[in-house]
C-alpha cells in the first residue's frame, strides 16, 4: 500500500482549516473597520482585540484536563459549526439592527472562547511530528539503527574495558568465569557476554531488565534463598535421620515394612542420605492410612505411632518448600548471568544516548510505554489514522507487545466500518519466531477474544493448491502422528510435574491437550491438478548424514558449488557440517 500524506482525513482537515482561516481573517478585517467607523476610537478597537486574548490565556488551563479524557474530533466539528453560526448570527443582527459596541464585545468574547476549544483540539489531533517525537523522549536528530549486532559488540567491549577500573565487576566476572569452567562451558569472557547479549532483545526479558537489581542486592537475595533452602532441607533431613534411628534401635530394617525397598520406609533412608526427591504415592498413603503400614502386630505397625508423625512432617516440609528449593537452584545457576546482562543492557542504553541513536527493535517498546501512560486512542489521534483497512500476514509470529500496540488500531477500524476492515492471516504450523517473542496462542484464540467473537469470522483454509496430492497426504499423516506423540508427551510431563508439586494441578489441567487442540483442523485437501500424484522421499540415517557424498552426487550431475545450499537447524549443526566438509577437502 502506498503511503501518502494526502489521505481523506488529512485532506478534509486541511481544507476545513484553510476555509476557516480565510473566513476568520475576512470577518475580523471587516469588523475592525466597523468598530472604528462606529466609535471613532482606536482605544475601543484595541479593547475589542484585547478581550479576545483573555479566553486564549485562561481557558486552556481549565479545559485541557477535560479534553485529555475525551475524543478530539467532536470538538473540532462542533466548534467550527458553532463558530460559523455565531458569525452568521452577528451578520444578520447587524443587517437589521444598529451597531452595539457592548454586544460586539460579548460576541468577541464568545468567539474567542470557541477558538480556545478549537485550537486545543486541533493541536492535539493534528500536531507536528516533532511534537510527538519529543513526547516520546527522543531527540529530534536521532538516528535509527537496524542492525543490533554492532551495537551489542561495542557495548560488550565497553563493559570489558570497565574491568580495569571496577573492582566489583572484576570479582563478579571472575566468579562467573570460574562457574562456567566448573560446569564445563566456554569461559571466554567476551564470547560469554556476547552470547548473553542475545537475550537483550527478547521480549520476555524486557520487563525484568528494566527492573534489574544491583549485583550486591542479587548476591544478597541469592544468599538468603540459599540459607533458607539449606535450613529447611536440614530440618527435613534431621527428621528422616530420627526415623532411621528409631527403626535401627528397634532392630528393624526396610525389609520389615510394606513393599520393602520400594515402599515408604525407603524414603526415610533416602532423605537421611541427602536425597530430596518427591515422596511417592505409598508414602502419601502411609501419612493418613494406618492400614498402609501392614498387618496388625507387624514390626511396621508397632513402630507406626512413632514414625507416622515424622513421615507427615517430612511430606509437609517438602510440599511447603519444594518451589523455594527449585527457585533457589535456578537463582544460583543464573543470577550472575542476569547481573551481567543487566550491566550490558545499561551499556547499550548509554551508547544509544551518547550517539543519539534508537534501535529499530526498540520502537515497539517505546510505543507500548507511551500507550501505557496515556489513553490508547489518543496516541493514534496524535499521529493520525491514515488507514481504514488493515491486513496482517504471517500473524503467527506476532509478539504480545506487538499485538498490544496493534489492537487499538484494529478495534477502531472495526468500530468505524460496517464492512470487513481487518484481515488477519496466519498458520500456527509455521510459527518459527518464538525466539523473537512470537506467540502462536494470539492467532489460536486470543485475537478473536480481544476483537470480539461476535464481530469476527474464523475461516480455515483447508484447500491446498500448491502441492500435489501425494505431498498433501504425506504432510497430513506426518503432522497427525507427530502431534499425537508430542501431545501424549506433553500430557505425561504435565502429570508428572503436578505429581511432584512443581506445577499447580489446575494449571496442568488447563494445559493438557494444548497441541491437539492447536492442530485440530490441520488436515488439508489437495486441489492441484496434474498428470501425476506427486512423489515424497524420506531417508533416515542412524549416524551422521552423508552430506559430502550427496554433494558429490549433485556436482556429478552438472551442478556448480554455488547452486548448492545446505539448510541446518542451528549454528551447532552448521559447524558440524562445515567441519565434515573441511575434513573431506583435506583428504582429497
Amino acid at each position: 500500500m502506498k503511503r501518502t500524506l494526502w489521505t481523506r482525513d488529512f485532506t478534509r482537515i486541511t481544507a476545513a482549516t484553510a476555509l476557516g482561516a480565510a473566513g476568520g481573517i475576512i470577518s475580523q478585517f471587516a469588523l475592525s473597520f466597523l468598530v472604528f467607523d462606529e466609535t471613532g476610537s482606536t482605544l475601543a478597537a484595541a479593547l475589542s482585540v484585547a478581550i479576545q486574548l483573555i479566553p486564549m490565556v485562561l481557558l486552556p488551563l481549565i479545559i485541557a484536563p477535560m479534553m485529555d479524557r475525551l475524543p478530539r474530533k467532536p470538538f473540532l466539528v462542533w466548534g467550527d459549526l458553532l463558530n460559523g453560526v455565531c458569525y452568521a448570527g452577528e451578520g444578520i443582527f447587524l443587517l437589521h439592527n444598529a451597531f452595539s459596541y457592548t454586544a460586539y464585545l460579548a460576541f468577541s468574547l464568545l468567539v474567542s472562547c470557541l477558538a480556545a476549544f478549537d485550537e486545543l483540539a486541533y493541536n492535539s489531533f493534528y500536531p507536528a511530528s516533532e511534537d510527538l517525537i519529543k513526547e516520546l523522549g527522543i531527540d529530534l536528530n536521532y538516528n535509527v539503527e537496524i542492525e543490533t549486532a554492532s551495537v551489542l559488540t561495542k557495548s560488550a567491549d565497553t563493559l570489558i574495558e570497565q574491568i580495569t577500573t571496577d573492582r566489583d565487576l572484576q570479582r563478579w566476572l571472575t566468579d562467573f568465569v570460574q562457574e562456567r569452567i566448573d560446569e564445563g562451558k566456554k569461559w571466554d569472557i567476551r564470547d560469554g557476554i556476547l552470547t548473553l547479549g542475545g537475550e537483550l532483545f527478547k521480549e520476555k526479558n524486557k520487563d525484568a531488565l528494566a527492573m534489574a537489581r544491583s549485583r550486591e542486592e542479587l548476591a544478597r537475595i541469592v544468599g538468603e534463598a540459599t540459607a533458607h533452602a539449606a535450613a529447611t532441607k536440614k530440618r527435613m533431613q534431621d527428621t528422616a535421620a530420627e526415623a532411621v534411628r528409631i527403626i535401627g534401635d528397634a532392630g528393624a530394617s526396610v525389609a520389615d515394612f510394606p513393599y520393602k525397598g520400594s515402599g515408604f520406609a525407603a524414603y526415610f533412608y533416602a532423605v537421611a542420605g541427602g536425597s530430596f526427591d518427591r515422596y511417592g504415592s505409598r508414602a502419601e498413603a502411609a501419612c493418613t492410612r494406618d492400614e498402609a503400614w501392614g498387618k496388625p502386630g507387624s514390626t511396621a505397625q508397632e513402630l507406626r505411632p512413632r514414625l507416622q508423625p515424622l513421615l507427615r512432617e517430612m511430606c509437609a516440609l517438602y510440599d511447603a518448600n519444594v518451589r523455594a528449593w527449585n527457585t533457589c537452584d535456578l537463582l544460583r545457576e543464573n543470577y550472575r548471568s542476569f547481573a551481567l546482562l543487566a550491566d550490558l543492557y545499561a551499556k547499550v542504553q548509554q551508547m544509544c544516548d551518547q550517539e543519539n541513536m534508537m534501535l529499530l527493535s526498540e520502537t515497539k517498546y517505546i510505543l507500548s510505554e507511551f500507550i501505557g501512560h496515556n489513553d490508547a486512542p489518543f496516541i493514534y489521534e496524535k499521529v493520525g489514522n491514515r488507514f481504514e483497512h488493515f491486513m496482517i500476514d504471517e500473524f503467527q509470529d506476532t509478539s504480545v507487545k506487538e499485538w498490544e500496540n496493534f489492537l487499538p488500531l484494529l478495534q477502531n477500524a472495526m468500530a468505524q466500518s460496517g464492512a470487513t476492515s481487518v484481515l488477519i492471516v496466519g498458520d500456527i504450523k509455521q510459527s518459527i519466531y518464538r525466539w523473537r517473542g512470537g506467540d502462536w496462542k494470539i492467532l489460536h484464540s486470543q485475537a478473536q477474544q480481544a476483537l470480539g467473537a461476535e464481530s469476527t469470522e474464523l475461516v480455515n483454509l483447508k484447500e491446498n493448491y500448491r502441492s500435489l496430492p501425494a505431498v498433501v497426504d504425506f504432510n497430513n499423516k506426518v503432522i497427525g502422528r507427530v502431534v499425537e506423540a508430542d501431545n501424549l508427551a506433553l500430557n505425561t510431563t504435565l502429570d508428572e510435574a503436578a505429581a511432584r508439586g512443581d506445577m499447580d494441578a489446575r494449571t496442568a489441567g488447563e494445559l493438557r491437550d494444548t497441541l491437539q487442540d492447536a492442530y485440530r483442523e490441520h488436515a488439508q485437501t489437495p486441489r492441484r491438478l496434474g498428470g501425476r500424484p506427486g512423489y515424497v522421499s524420506v531417508e533416515t540415517f542412524a549416524e551422521r548424514p552423508p552430506v559430502v557424498e550427496r554433494i558429490c552426487e549433485v556436482l556429478d550431475k552438472g551442478f556448480r558449488p554455488c547452486d548448492i545450499m545446505i539448510l541446518v537447524r542451528g549454528a551447532t549443526d552448521g559447524a558440524k557440517v562445515a567441519a565434515e566438509l573441511l575434513l573431506s577437502l583435506i583428504h582429497i
